[in-house]
Parts: C-alpha cells; sequence; structure tokens
C-alpha cells in the first residue's frame, strides 16, 4: 500500500517538465456581490498549478446609493484568501479540466449606529461592531480555455467546502435584554434563526451584550474569470 501511494505521488509531480506560465484573471460575478475578485495562477508542471485568489468585499453604498442601509450587510467588508492546487489530469496545464483541494481564510467586519422604537413613548439609540472569521476547506474542479492570443476563460463550475464561522458581536446602547433581541431581528443579524443568535448571547455587560458564536456549515464557490496567459 505504502508503494502504491508512493507511485501516486510521483506521477503527480514527476513528470515531463513542459513550459511554465502564468495566468492573472478576475471573476466577474464576484461584482454582483460587491467584491472584487482576482487569481494569481502558476503552472509549475504539465500536470499541476497553484493559484491564489485575493477578494475583497466593499460595503454595499460604495459605488451606488441603496435605500435600505440597515442590517450588517449593508456595512460588511473585508477580505479573504483562497489557495487552491490544481491537477490537470490531461498534462496540459493550465488548459482544460482541472480539479483539486483549496483553503480559505477570510475576515470581515461590519459597524454601524442605529436607532429603535419599541413603542411610542421610547426611542432607543444603539451602535453595533461585528467581526466575522472564516476557515474553509474544500474540493473544486473546473475548465480553463485558452486561446492562442492567450486570451483565458476560467469556469469553475463546483467547489463544496466545509467552513468554520466565528461571529462575534458588540452591541452597545441604553439596552436591556429584550431590546438587544429585537435589534438582533431588525438589523437581520439572525434571518429565519439560521444561526440560534437568540440562545448565543451570553456575556451580558451593563447596557450592552457581546456575542460570540462559533458555527461549521457547508459552503461552496463558483466562478467565471477572464484574463491573460503569458
Amino acid at each position: 500500500m505504502r508503494r502504491i501511494i508512493l507511485l501516486l505521488l510521483l506521477s503527480c509531480f514527476f513528470v515531463p517538465a513542459r513550459a511554465q506560465y502564468f495566468t492573472i484573471k478576475t471573476n466577474l460575478p464576484s461584482l454582483a456581490f460587491n467584491s472584487f475578485s482576482f487569481t494569481g495562477e502558476y503552472a509549475f508542471r504539465s500536470n499541476g498549478s497553484i493559484a491564489l485568489n485575493l477578494n475583497y468585499r466593499y460595503p454595499k453604498g460604495t459605488f451606488r446609493t441603496f435605500k435600505d442601509k440597515d442590517g450588517f450587510r449593508y456595512h460588511l467588508n473585508g477580505m479573504y484568501i483562497t489557495p487552491a492546487f490544481r491537477i490537470y489530469p490531461q498534462n496540459e496545464a493550465p488548459k482544460g479540466f482541472y480539479w483539486g483541494p483549496y483553503f480559505r481564510m477570510g475576515r470581515f467586519g461590519s459597524q454601524w449606529d442605529g436607532a429603535y422604537e419599541p413603542d411610542t413613548a421610547t426611542f432607543v439609540e444603539y451602535s453595533v461592531k461585528l467581526n466575522l472569521t472564516e476557515l474553509g476547506l474544500g474540493v473544486q474542479a473546473g475548465y480553463q480555455f485558452i486561446l492562442q492570443s492567450g486570451f483565458t476563460i476560467d469556469l469553475l463550475f463546483i467547489g463544496p467546502r466545509i467552513s468554520y464561522f466565528g461571529f462575534k458581536g458588540d452591541i452597545q446602547g441604553d439596552l436591556n435584554e429584550d431590546i438587544i433581541y429585537e435589534i438582533i431581528d431588525l438589523d437581520g443579524l439572525d434571518e429565519d434563526g439560521f444561526y440560534g443568535i437568540g440562545k448565543s448571547i451570553i456575556d451580558w455587560l451593563d447596557q450592552s451584550a457581546i456575542i460570540r458564536l462559533p458555527v461549521i456549515f457547508p459552503a461552496y464557490r463558483i466562478g467565471f474569470s477572464i484574463g491573460y496567459t503569458f
């Protein structure tokens, strides 16, 4: 068994070397999600490459105005980094079908002020500061087209992963427990009870609360990138 595993590893890395290529590209669908995405891919062997994706998410109202400015998603900003290893079974890297593992690391933040009227005689002002981190591991597959001119189209059509999300929130103001639960619902912090935040507020301070919530659940990535191969 050890010999078989060793032979598989050798066949993956020690194949006849060809010219090395470098590709730069941007993922177009990310623009629809308030993000800039750039990837560099280096084909170091005929059957393998390494890629590094950098994605920056900017606040929703950066380039155009939206009517709805409430909620943490409107203000969310940050960056994630996705290194990946690609295997090209047809030995034409970085061209053709590929598959391989990838790892995702991300950190995002969101901060805003709000106001809540529990009744006609009460007006409560508050501030919210959130931090979200992600660590994920998955497998992806796709197909990359390279034209004679060097113009490149990368179709990443499947990329499931398991991710750990660390969610931390700090809510400040002239608040009590009932009002904080209302704020969580009002600002969309826990839509449809997905995160179970209503049961996770464990650190109560004077007129404030700190939320700490680790979550593990499936996620995915897809992409349609265009770029150039040198």
